[in-house]
């Protein structure tokens, strides 16, 4: 008899049920053949994705500090506008709540050449949230060289995608992409270790709605910089990870020439990138885990 019978008798005393369920399997050995095989791979492949050591959920890996607590003076450059909660259903379409977005100014470049403005940066903490969006709106009009604009988002423990690229953003947004867009070496942010910035120029359409924007961006994965969301992708679909993670720094300025918005990124990056990578894991730490 074999292990079936035995659980499912066709005795007088088996449920009317049961004795249909028997008589059933016993009528069909291609369905117990079929059932065995799947038994038998699920637990080989399982073992399998053991020895290997194969990851396909990926654990998250925490930050070392909030992204708020960077610095708002790195280097020369001066925060001006405040700190503001995005709301609900903004963070849900960025795809995470480890975020900020902040302009910066350029004191020592501004003192150059705008020495009344430079001065009004000294007590921006009694001006209102208007009063400090009215003085980065004439500041960037001036001196646009002097200002960017910086996004940085982090993301673990989530699907293996990069939600959010200029590329797709500023296009949806209306604008057009110039053909002199592309990768720049970072020089002399060794924080970077030479790592591409990439680095995009878009137009609003019939030039009417806007200024010429030059947008710059590269990730950190895993402990790894790449302008590439594409490797970015790689990195997460590893399966010989156990975590994962990314974060983006976004920089933005209106500055038209692009080899002259695209120094501006550098020598920001160059004070930032410090106090960017202090509150991003210890990759060390959790890539042997």
């Amino acid at each position: 008899m074999s292990v079936l019978d035995t659980r499912y008798p066709a005795g007088p005393d088996a449920a009317p049920a049961e004795v249909g369920i028997a008589r059933q399997l016993r009528g069909r050995p291609a369905f117990l053949v079929a059932a065995g095989v799947l038994l038998v791979t699920a637990i080989c492949l399982n073992g399998a994705v053991q020895m290997l050591q194969l990851h396909f959920k990926k654990l998250p890996v925490p930050l070392r500090h909030s992204l708020g607590e960077i610095p708002t003076t790195l280097g020369p450059w001066v925060q001006v506008d405040s700190d503001q909660p995005l709301d609900p259903e903004m963070v849900d379409n960025l795809g995470t709540s480890d975020y900020i977005f902040r302009a910066y100014v350029n004191k020592a470049e501004l003192l150059k050449t705008e020495p009344g403005l430079s001065a009004r940066l000294t007590d921006l903490s009694n001006r209102t949230i208007q009063e400090r969006q009215k003085l980065l709106n004439e500041i960037r009009a001036k001196r646009p060289e002097a200002v960017v604009s910086v996004g940085v988002t982090y993301y673990t423990g989530k699907a293996d995608t990069v939600p959010h690229i200029p590329e797709r953003c500023y296009l949806a947004d209306g604008y057009t992409q110039l053909p002199d867009s592309g990768d720049v070496k970072v020089a002399g942010v060794p924080a970077l270790a030479g790592a591409d910035l990439r680095v995009l120029t878009f137009e609003p359409e019939g030039r009417g709605g806007g200024a010429r924007v030059n947008v710059g961006y590269l990730f950190q994965v895993n402990g790894e910089y790449t302008s590439s969301f594409i490797t970015v992708r790689s990195a997460l679909q590893s399966l010989r990870v156990k975590h994962a993670y990314f974060a983006k720094v976004e920089l933005m300025t209106l500055v038209p020439d692009r080899a002259r918005s695209a120094q501006v990124m550098t020598e920001f990056l160059r004070a930032a990138m410090p106090d960017v990578v202090r509150a991003l894991p210890d990759w060390g730490a959790y890539r042997t885990r």
